[in-house]
């Protein structure tokens, strides 16, 4: 332990594309690649969005033109990245297919009061900006106002929305009060938003200290004092390679995703909801959809369906729309 101060940045936001043509198991293995992270797909099959890990991050998968475009959430990176092994697995997927990162926000956190920060940073580039690259970018002062401690706080945004590069330095300790979280004390965050008019590449996803003190030092902060200059950035990944993926039979991919997401609790669940017939629905289902439900016999509907008023009346029969209804409710679908 020598004491020196942390340069580590981390990456906060990921948008890649891939060719739709390319993209027939894009989807299978970017959710096998996530999976003990934890993944929601309540939304999944419908509008290609899955939840990763505990704070509910997105994974999303959706068609623009001739491009699959793939985008991963702050909170769902920091998720993958709590098991590195799962971060690593999502860069070796989208590493091998042809891609292109079309965005990439790299952060660096300092736990000290933010008011002051961005009150300084503002007075010194409002009149001329703060040249990130070669040229200045403007600044400007947003959701400025009282905070939780008093002190005026808000948002500096560096250059326009659509500029190719551009930076935002924020009260992180603000924004978790916000959303009624536990109060996480001083914490100021700088994040630069890359695109791929700079050849960002996966590799500084894997590792964006270089990419962000590239572009934010010394306009946004200086390297704090006693800390060793980071390495120079190289744009376009070159020199990067992701490691070697763990080859898995589908068998395994099934067991690890089944595993992983909560598909199985939910469909229990919900068929807890709507009694005793629920749980021979969901199976009735399950064996339409995969084709195979036994030759001979009556169809699964009619096994199941009550053959008396008696047992109609025991609650084994077929809920009605507004019962169906309310037990998806309080299933919480």
């Amino acid at each position: 332990m020598t004491g020196e101060p942390s340069l580590l940045a981390h990456c906060d936001f990921l948008n890649t594309t891939v060719p739709y043509d390319h993209t027939a198991n894009l989807a299978s293995e970017l959710l096998d690649a996530c999976g003990p992270a934890g993944i929601s797909i309540k939304n999944g099959d419908c509008d290609g969005v899955w939840r990763i890990g505990p704070d509910q991050g997105t994974l999303t998968l959706k068609r623009r033109g001739p491009v699959m475009v793939c985008g991963l959430s702050g909170s769902a990176i920091a998720a993958l990245r709590k098991r590195l092994s799962c971060w690593l697995d999502v860069l070796t997927v989208l590493a091998s297919y042809p891609h292109r990162v079309t965005r990439l926000d790299a952060a660096f956190d300092l736990r000290i009061d933010a008011p002051p920060v961005l009150w300084e940073l503002y007075q010194r580039g409002k009149r001329s900006g703060l040249r990130l690259g070669r040229a200045a970018s403007p600044v400007k002062l947003a959701y400025w106002g009282p905070g939780s401690t008093g002190a005026d706080t808000g948002t500096i945004y560096i250059g326009g929305k659509k500029a190719e590069l551009k930076a935002r330095v924020y009260d992180k300790r603000q924004e978790r009060i916000d959303a009624r979280e536990p109060d996480p004390g001083p914490w100021v965050r700088y994040e630069v938003t890359v695109t791929a008019a700079h050849e960002v590449s996966l590799a500084d996803a894997q590792s964006p200290t270089a990419l962000f003190w590239h572009f934010a030092h010394p306009a946004l902060l200086r390297l704090p004092a006693g800390a060793s200059p980071p390495p120079p950035w190289v744009p376009a990944g070159f020199g990067f390679q992701c490691p070697p993926r763990e080859p898995r039979t589908a068998m395994e991919r099934l067991i690890r995703y089944l595993d992983s997401t909560d598909i199985i609790q939910t469909l229990c669940k919900f068929a807890a909801a709507c009694g005793p017939h629920g749980a021979l629905l969901v199976i009735e289902r399950l064996k339409a959809a995969l084709q195979v439900g036994g030759e001979g016999g009556p169809p699964p509907s009619e096994a199941v369906a009550p053959s008396s008023t008696a047992e109609s009346q025991s609650g084994n029969r077929r809920p009605s729309y507004a019962e169906f209804k309310r037990a998806r409710d309080a299933a919480g679908w």
